[in-house]
């Protein structure tokens, strides 16, 4: 069965619940729309856009003189200079790797319908089709972003907050207009989809 075809709402919820709580046939990770980009709590809405980073021996965490965290190019800078990274492109990797970014433009969905039919939308999209059309030509998992047509400003509003320990720049939790959504889809057997992830951007 092809999965590149037209998405009602219904279907997009669907596909929402069955994702929710299953492991990625790649990833293992379990597919988390619901539990994490649904509804409004702190650790969705706060607590989750902040920026991460775990430093390790092979990629530690610099702090500058004032003792804060030095910038994304700096950390680059030093992990080549100190031999951690011989090339720029090897550093970014390891930076990368090491420290999420504060999803700054990122939200929330306010409820489940609205997240259904942004999914509708997004997999009906240019984009979502080519996606769909990429799992279907034996690709295992595809990430893209798209545009959100079928549902006007009201109906797109979600909670957001904004916090970036590297810019020194925060905002409070607040409700913002998305125009996009970024999805994640997993080739199952069978012609089948896995949500691994949706979330909408301003």
């Amino acid at each position: 069965m092809a999965r590149k075809k037209t998405y009602t709402a219904q279907q997009a919820l669907d596909l929402i619940m069955a994702s929710e709580g299953r492991p990625s046939p790649k990833s293992k990770e379990a597919g988390h729309t619901i539990s994490m980009h649904v509804g409004f709590d702190e650790a969705k809405v706060g607590g989750r856009l902040w920026h991460q980073g775990t430093g390790t021996a092979d990629a530690p965490i610099i702090m500058g003189e004032t003792g804060g965290i030095v910038d994304r190019d700096t950390h680059l800078e030093v992990y080549q200079a100190s031999g951690l990274a011989p090339s720029k492109n090897q550093a970014k990797k390891k930076f990368d790797a090491m420290w999420t970014m504060a999803k700054s433009n990122a939200g929330v969905f306010m409820d489940l319908q609205q997240a259904a039919k942004a999914l509708r939308d997004a997999l009906n999209s240019s984009a979502g089709q080519a996606a769909l059309g990429a799992l279907d030509g034996g690709s295992k998992r595809e990430f893209f972003t798209a545009a959100v047509t079928g549902m006007g400003a009201e109906a797109r509003k979600m909670y957001t907050a904004h916090m970036d320990a590297l810019a020194d720049k925060s905002d409070l939790t607040h409700v913002a207009t998305f125009t996009e959504v970024t999805v994640g889809i997993d080739a199952m057997n069978m012609g089948g989809v896995h949500l691994q992830t949706l979330y909408p951007v301003e």
